[in-house]
């Protein structure tokens, strides 16, 4: 499917900027202090090699599970390298995951290889083409960095139009439809989005840091898993991430916890292109029959494009929330990227800017929402199901959302704090400019709203 991801929004010139500033950030030992072992990883390196020096370092991701990694040490990639991931790698508590060298932000990938550069052979099948991937599942395939995006059939037969796909995965057989000939001689690059977790934390795994890495092409980035705490991410990059099954339902996260975390920090980051949500954090308690905290969750100056959803976050009952900060970030085409494209049936793009369930949790406080901008959002705004006496513990204050009506495609907008029907914050849906700085301003009665037709 050809795509047509260079929509003009109200704030180009400010993503322009956030962008720059994210991709040059300096490399993470002139940003945080080291204080253990630096570990260095690289394409030009060999897992001969003690990996201490950047003239020493180490090859394969093969070989970081065999590094006496501890507390406060740090494992460097170097800047430029391109490192490809067959397995999830588990992290290790206190080790400060980052950057070292000079140019472009080292890439962790999920895709196992370019597929372009694979072996395809023609099928029986007119215009059909296959080539061997030895995934589980597969969420998407990337072609020339997104030019193409392909469209996910569920049987062979069905493949009729260029970048169709199907994935064999009994006999680990990819399949592309493609009329212009070998897709090795059409495209530059084929990435497939793999159902790896790339850097993976258990459950109580704690004060991890990942500075000025670029994931693209996984199931799960990074995923953390119960009570988590001190995990941070910032200067890093996301694209190009989820569209796995989890059981009926197609997911992938950029970053996000699983069942309570506290000090947990998404800043400074450029993600895009999620199918499912870009940052989250969630769970349901109740069903674990356990409680569950979740405490001093900073999610501020992101920028976000062509994610499904932007930000998510429920719980229910046995949970609690305290000390959550959403600020200043820009939110920008969100619902018209590859995850909420309606071309597979995809069930995705009910969520918009801000999807949330906080009703039924034990408590809320001390949750802010500030100076966050909602730039030309193709569905829904503000998602946010709440219980009427935890509204004390929300505060919003300078929303900015600019609508551009040719971009819509859901034609009635949801917004703000909703509970159920005939409550005092009533669910509202906005059609027009009116109804939506109505319904807005009992979200946040400092709103800005801008409706272009």
């Amino acid at each position: 499917m050809k795509t047509n991801f260079n929509h003009k929004g109200f704030f180009d010139k400010k993503a322009n900027e956030m962008r720059e500033r994210i991709l040059n950030t300096p490399n993470t030992e002139e940003i945080y202090e080291i204080k253990g072992t630096k570990y260095y990883i690289s394409n030009n390196g060999c897992d001969c090699n003690d990996g201490l020096s950047p003239e020493k370092a180490i090859k394969s991701l093969d070989a970081i599970e065999l590094l006496p990694l501890k507390d406060g040490d740090a494992l460097l990639f170097e800047r430029g390298s391109t490192f490809r991931f067959t397995n999830q790698v588990n992290t290790v508590n206190g080790v400060i995951y980052g950057s070292y060298g000079e140019g472009e932000k080292p890439n962790l990938y999920g895709s196992w290889r370019n597929y372009a550069k694979a072996i395809w052979k023609q099928t029986s099948n007119p215009n059909v083409w296959e080539s061997n991937c030895y995934n589980e599942r597969i969420g998407g395939i990337i072609f020339d960095d997104g030019e193409y995006v392909g469209v996910y059939k569920w049987k062979i037969e069905d493949l009729a139009e260029n970048e169709h796909f199907f994935f064999n995965k009994y006999y680990k057989k990819i399949y592309i439809y493609c009329d212009r000939g070998n897709p090795s001689e059409v495209f530059s690059s084929i990435e497939i989005i793999s159902n790896i977790m790339g850097l993976s934390m258990s459950e109580n795994d704690h004060d991890n840091v990942f500075d000025n890495l670029c994931f693209k092409y996984f199931f799960f980035p990074t995923y953390s898993y119960g009570k988590n705490h001190g995990i941070t991410f910032t200067n890093c990059v996301s694209g190009w991430v989820g569209g796995c099954e989890g059981g009926p339902v197609r997911l992938g996260n950029a970053f996000g916890s699983w069942l309570g975390g506290a000090d947990f920090t998404v800043e400074n980051c450029w993600i895009y292109q999620t199918f499912d949500s870009a940052i989250s954090w969630q769970g349901y308690c109740a069903r674990h029959n356990m409680h569950y905290d979740y405490d001093n969750i900073n999610y501020s100056h992101n920028l976000f494009e062509y994610n499904n959803c932007d930000i998510e976050f429920f719980d229910r009952e046995q949970a609690t929330l305290s000390n959550f900060k959403m600020e200043g970030n820009l939110m920008r085409f969100t619902s018209m990227g590859w995850g909420t494209t309606t071309v597979e049936g995809k069930i995705r793009g009910i969520e918009g800017c801000i999807r949330a369930h906080t009703n039924g949790m034990d408590s809320v406080k001390s949750t802010t929402f500030t100076d966050n901008i909602l730039d030309c959002p193709a569905r829904q705004v503000i998602n946010w199901d709440v219980d009427p006496w935890q509204w004390e513990g929300i505060h919003a204050s300078g929303t900015k959302i600019y609508i551009k009506e040719s971009y819509r495609t859901l034609e009635n907008c949801l917004q703000g704090l909703q509970t159920e029907e005939g409550q005092p914050l009533a669910r509202r849906f906005a059609e027009n400019y009116d109804e939506l700085v109505e319904g807005i301003k009992i979200f946040d009665k400092t709103a800005y709203v801008h409706w272009e037709k």
